[in-house]
C-alpha cells in the first residue's frame, strides 16, 4: 500500500525562516543622530542690510497707511502726498520722551530755585517791617512763621511790601501783646552848637535823671 506524502515538507523553505535554512532578513540600520544645529550669527554688513530692509518696508507700509487715510478724508492723490510730507516734517519737530523728560526736570529745578530765592527776599522784607511795626525782638521769628506770606508776589526782584505788612499785622491782631509798648526814637534831637549842650538841654537832662538843678 502506498503512503501519502506530505508535500509541504518538500516545499522550498521560506526566505528569512531561520529554522528552515533560508537567508535571514537584512538588519535595519539604526537611525542617524541629527547633528546639533550651529548658532546663527550675522556680520555687521548683514545686520546693516537687515536694518535697511526693515526700515524700507516699515516706511512703505506707513506711507501706504497714511495715504489711504488721507484719501478716505476726501483728498486727492497729490493732496495726500503733500499731507504725508507735512506730517513727517511736523513729527520730526516732536521731542523724544527722554528729551522731554530732561526739559521738564530742568524746568522743575529752575522753578524751585526761583521760589527759594523769592522766599528769602520776602522774609528779609518781613524782618525789616517787623521792626517798623514794633514787634518784640523775641517774637519776630514766631510772627514770621505764623504770617501767611504764601500769596506775596515778587516781581522782577521787588517784593510786594504792602502784602507783607498786611500779613504781619494779621498776626498782631491775634497777639497784640507781641508788640512792643516802647515807642522807638525815630528823630533824636541833637545839639546844634558844635556838640555842646546848652543850658536848657543841661537842665532837661538833670531833671530827667532826677538830679537837682545846677547852681
Amino acid at each position: 500500500m502506498l503512503k501519502k506524502m506530505n508535500l509541504q515538507l518538500l516545499a522550498e523553505p521560506a526566505a528569512g525562516d531561520p529554522g528552515s535554512g533560508g537567508t535571514p532578513p537584512a538588519a535595519t540600520p539604526p537611525a542617524a543622530t541629527p547633528a546639533p544645529s550651529a548658532s546663527v550669527t550675522f556680520t555687521a554688513d548683514q545686520l546693516n542690510e537687515i536694518d535697511r530692509i526693515t526700515t524700507e518696508r516699515t516706511t512703505r507700509a506707513s506711507q501706504a497707511a497714511l495715504k489711504s487715510y488721507f484719501q478716505q478724508q476726501g483728498m486727492t492723490e497729490d493732496q495726500a502726498t503733500e499731507a504725508i510730507k507735512v506730517y513727517k516734517e511736523t513729527n520730526k519737530s516732536k521731542l523724544s520722551p527722554e528729551a522731554q523728560a530732561q526739559i521738564e526736570a530742568a524746568n522743575t529745578k529752575a522753578t524751585e530755585a526761583l521760589t527759594q530765592a523769592n522766599t528769602i527776599l520776602i522774609k528779609a522784607d518781613a524782618t525789616v517791617q517787623s521792626s517798623a511795626l514794633q514787634i518784640r525782638a523775641d517774637r519776630i521769628e514766631t510772627v514770621l512763621s505764623m504770617a501767611d506770606i504764601s500769596k506775596v508776589k515778587v516781581t522782577d526782584g521787588k517784593v510786594d511790601s504792602a502784602a507783607v505788612k498786611t500779613a504781619l499785622e494779621a498776626v498782631l491782631v491775634k497777639f497784640p501783646e507781641w508788640k512792643s509798648t516802647t515807642e522807638p526814637i525815630t528823630n533824636p534831637v541833637l545839639p546844634t552848637n558844635g556838640g555842646k549842650a546848652t543850658a536848657g538841654d543841661d537842665a532837661a537832662l538833670r531833671k530827667a535823671m532826677g538830679l537837682a538843678p545846677a547852681k
